[in-house]
């Protein structure tokens, strides 16, 4: 959604808003097992702010916040206006759900989105975005972010043992 992001891009996440988990699909919903994690998780911080900074430095990536939304369908142009107005760079389907239960077990966050569809912000706009695209320019990707992995996973401090 961010007009300096294009197709390609890799995007590290440095915040999201999710109207899935605002809609009721949150994946801690039903009972909590305290030896797991705490029954309510911060989301302050949930992207470990120097992993974010490491795979800036790294991969030269650009930061952004990540809306996530229910599919699987792709986002109405009202939808795309109304995340731009919040200050989000990028939505998808998934990744906030994964990151709600790494932070529950008390994990360390980085997470890293790839650019494979500009969102289109209003109905005048004749591209229509469609699956064979968005798997296309996924797979292009692929070198990218493997490059990125093999890069940052070397770098990555060792993640401190969890008490109790």
């Amino acid at each position: 959604m961010n007009p300096d992001y294009a197709v390609g891009d890799l995007v590290v996440i440095e915040d999201h808003l999710s109207l899935a988990v605002a809609s009721g699909l949150d994946p801690l919903l039903g009972p909590n097992d305290p030896g797991l994690g705490p029954r309510f998780v911060s989301m302050n911080r949930a992207y470990d702010p120097d992993l974010v900074a490491l795979a800036e430095r790294i991969g030269g990536l650009k930061r952004g916040t990540y809306a996530h939304v229910a599919g699987p369908s792709f986002e109405p142009p009202a939808l795309i206006r109304l995340l731009r107005s919040a200050g989000c760079d990028l939505v998808g389907m998934s990744t906030v759900p994964e990151v709600i239960m790494a932070r529950y077990l008390g994990l360390r966050v980085l997470a890293i989105s790839a650019v494979t569809n500009i969102a289109v912000a209003s109905t005048a706009d004749s591209h229509v975005t469609n699956e064979a695209e968005v798997w296309e320019a996924a797979k292009a990707l692929q070198p990218k972010l493997l490059a990125l992995m093999q890069a940052l996973i070397p770098a990555l401090p060792a993640q401190p043992e969890r008490p109790g």
